[in-house]
């Protein structure tokens, strides 16, 4: 039974595809597939192949311009708490923010300016850690915060603004004792390449990231 009614499914599935793709525009399945591309090249972890970037070696301390923004990294450190945020309840007390029992936070300080036309947030995908015990390669910061926010309740979600340069923090719990002081971790700025929508002429799309420049950098002491 089952096998008859995916049969009969896939069936409907086709003549709707074939139906449908006659009513699509020429362009809107060439987007469409060109998405799909970098999806499986994300996927697959073919970043550099696919985009012709092999990316570049630099240094703490040394900006990187790509694309849509200029980052700079300044120190990597490892922490119980979130470190540079000035974090306080409601009363105006301070209180930390720990990181899960078992874990540090590995801390990654960086200035970031916007080059792009507007606003910009959802960072995490801009800077990733390779190698380092606990967290998986080309994932994410768990938590990204400005540096020295001394807001109600932060560390709060940080915004960039066009042309302005901002001190933003990467945190990744990792087990506690895997990093320590001394080591060094190794760093990937990522960029990511805009799909425009000109149909409309405004609005678009951000494809997933690919490594654009890596580094080493010493865990010290926060500072």
């Amino acid at each position: 039974m089952a096998a008859v009614a995916w049969g009969s499914n896939v069936g409907t599935l086709r003549r709707w595809i074939g139906a449908g793709i006659e009513k699509v525009p020429l362009r809107r399945i060439w987007q469409g597939l060109l998405v799909l591309a970098f999806a499986v090249t994300t996927l697959s972890g073919g970043f550099g192949t696919a985009h012709g970037v092999v990316p570049a070696k630099t240094q703490p301390g040394r900006p990187v311009k790509s694309p849509y923004l200029t980052m700079t990294v300044d120190q990597a450190a490892v922490a119980s708490a979130l470190p540079w945020v000035d974090s306080r309840n409601s009363q105006g007390k301070p209180y930390p923010v720990a990181a899960p029992p078992g874990a540090e936070f590995v801390v990654v300080a960086t200035h970031m300016t916007n080059l792009w036309k507007s606003s910009q947030y959802n960072l995490d995908q801009y800077l990733s850690l390779h190698g380092v015990k606990g967290v998986p390669d080309k994932a994410g910061a768990k938590v990204v915060y400005q540096r020295g926010d001394a807001t109600p309740y932060s560390p709060a979600e940080v915004v960039l603004q066009p042309k302005l340069t901002t001190e933003v923090a990467f945190a990744w719990p990792v087990p506690a004792g895997s990093v320590r002081p001394g080591d060094r971790v190794d760093v990937v700025i990522n960029t990511m390449d805009r799909l425009e929508n000109t149909k409309i002429g405004y609005g678009g799309t951000f494809l997933p990231p690919y490594p654009f420049a890596t580094l080493t950098v010493p865990v010290g002491a926060v500072r």
